[in-house]
């Protein structure tokens, strides 16, 4: 887990059920709660075994944590109003196209009972495929970009980071956080 995943795993302390869309291979967040009930959506099945070996590696217990292999590309997710504390998107809304993104987003808000948490890169990031767990390269690559006004203008409060050096340049990153 890196910094991104300790500043997630504080705001989400006290919430016991976490749905974490786009979750990846686990090493950006892991949920440290034991009690928590944490459901993670990804498209690629290979993420969901690296993030299941991440959980062994870190020793923190399969219990209550369940994974969906779903494509939520087209900004539809599968569950109803309230029926998460938490929503998390980590460096996913990137991925979809402008429409699809902000259809994802309206439906997060649906789902979520507490609190929504994106996380994105500012502004476009031009992006392709960054790793050997790519078995689709239309999911690595970034197709939209946001700003934090946007984000502001949908009542999330925003904190703004400087980027690493991933991408092969720095930039900033927006991490955008709505309490309900």
């Amino acid at each position: 887990m890196n910094w991104l995943g300790d500043k997630v795993n504080e705001l989400i302390k006290d919430y016991n059920s976490i749905l974490d869309i786009g979750c990846g291979n686990g090493v950006t967040f892991i949920p440290l709660k034991e009690n928590v009930c944490y459901v993670g959506i990804e498209a690629n099945p290979q993420r969901i075994v690296s993030f299941k070996k991440e959980l062994h590696k870190n020793k923190i217990s399969e219990d209550n944590k369940f994974f969906l292999i779903h494509n939520f590309s087209d900004g539809n997710i599968l569950f109803v109003k309230d029926s998460f504390d938490c929503v998390v998107l980590l460096d996913v809304i990137e991925h979809l196209s402008k429409e699809n993104a902000e259809m994802l987003l309206k439906n997060i808000e649906v789902v979520a009972k507490k609190m929504v948490i994106i996380f994105t890169p500012l502004f476009f990031l031009e992006q392709e495929s960054i790793n050997d767990l790519s078995f689709d390269k239309k999911y690595d690559t970034h197709k939209c970009g946001f700003d934090s006004k946007e984000f502001e203008d949908k009542g999330y409060v925003v904190e703004l980071f400087d980027g690493d050096k991933s991408h092969k340049r720095e930039h900033k990153a927006i991490l955008a956080v709505k309490r309900k």
